[in-house]
């Protein structure tokens, strides 16, 4: 039995979607405006871009597919931690957002700790469902990722982004580390001892910062579970195979960008191209990756997997590489039709989002 009615889970689906949407226009006219290509008259809407895609979209979403998991367990509709958790979070963000905008600081605060209200709630599902479950290491990957964000909820209340690096990455590890759990458990039932020493490994790694060396680490973990994905006969595990290799490919180039932004002068110039290296890049790649293993599951629908396509990759991929090539071009040379490049090239990510979901709808 759910914890929450199907009704629900609908309604909460469909505000995170909503708020994806609205998280990419966001952006991408933060981008224009950034390149010259607009007025700069919607500049105060510019810094919750990343609070929509992280906690409106992200948050809502994952928290709302632990709740589906929760049918598993009889006991689980006592559980009232899970009825309190995505509405804080979307009201939480919408506070936030209006404190922000309109120089609110009790909507400020009461948006923040709502947020921390539901990332505190996340954690008592969580814990939940780690007693019920074999799955220590992922589920102590998923834990450790919602530690992250309820320390990026704490920020939240004082400054947002652009340039609150600290808070970005607090951000930014939310994702990542989920990524990592769902990777840990989706390769855990082929993997072999030396591979989950591996993940341990990453873990304690990941537990101190996400940076290279983990990385690293959880892509020799990972190289088995590609070897065997990519010669199945399922279009679905090579396609997953493929989105996964693409994903590691971005966060690599994210982590060099994240050291050089670090020790460069330059350091707004690069600023965007590392943070969507990663968010882009990375993380985007990852929910093409199993948007078409959770989300049927998730909503109740199957899919054809003949019908899957890398078109929504390639134009991802097309996007982020545009971004960040057009940012370190810009840096030696201000050539303009590179900026309106840079600047139109978010719409990139909006058409493969659109072309994604047509392709798990069709």
């Amino acid at each position: 039995m759910l914890a929450l009615p199907m009704r629900k889970i609908t309604v909460f689906l469909g505000m995170s979607m909503g708020l994806m949407l609205l998280a990419l226009l966001v952006g991408i006219l933060r981008l224009m405006s950034l390149n010259k290509l607009g007025s700069g008259l919607l500049s105060p809407i510019y810094p919750i871009h990343s609070v929509l895609m992280v906690f409106g979209f992200m948050a809502s979403i994952i928290m709302t597919e632990r709740i589906v998991g929760l049918a598993a367990f009889p006991n689980a509709k006592d559980l009232k931690a899970a009825t309190v958790m995505v509405p804080s979070i979307l009201v939480g963000v919408a506070a936030l957002a209006a404190g922000h905008l309109f120089g609110l600081t009790v909507l400020r605060y009461l948006g923040a700790i709502l947020l921390q209200i539901a990332c505190l709630a996340f954690l008592l599902v969580l814990r939940f469902l780690k007693r019920k479950s074999d799955a220590t290491l992922a589920s102590n990957f998923m834990m450790l990722s919602v530690v992250s964000l309820l320390a990026a909820a704490f920020l939240s209340g004082l400054g947002l982004p652009p340039y609150n690096t600290r808070f970005v990455m607090l951000m930014l590890s939310f994702p990542v580390l989920f990524i990592l759990d769902e990777r840990v458990e989706l390769t855990r039932i082929g993997a072999t001892a030396a591979t989950t020493a591996r993940f341990r490994l990453a873990f304690a790694l990941a537990a101190l910062s996400v940076a290279a060396r983990c990385l690293r680490f959880v892509l020799i973990a990972e190289s088995q579970s590609f070897q065997r994905l990519a010669k199945s006969s399922r279009p679905l595990q090579r396609c997953v195979s493929v989105h996964v290799r693409a994903a590691y490919s971005w966060g690599l180039v994210g982590v060099i960008l994240v050291l050089a932004y670090a020790l460069s002068q330059y350091r707004l110039n690069l600023y965007d191209a590392f943070i969507h290296s990663l968010m882009v890049g990375f993380v985007g790649t990852m929910l093409l990756a199993h948007g078409p293993v959770i989300l049927p599951g998730l909503a109740g629908f199957k899919i054809d997997e003949r019908k899957l396509s890398l078109i929504p990759l390639t134009v991802l991929s097309l996007s982020v590489l545009l971004r960040v090539v057009g940012e370190l071009s810009l840096l030696a040379y201000s050539w303009e039709p590179m900026r309106t490049v840079v600047g139109l090239s978010g719409w990139l990510v909006l058409a493969a989002a659109l072309i994604f979901v047509r392709t798990l709808a069709v």
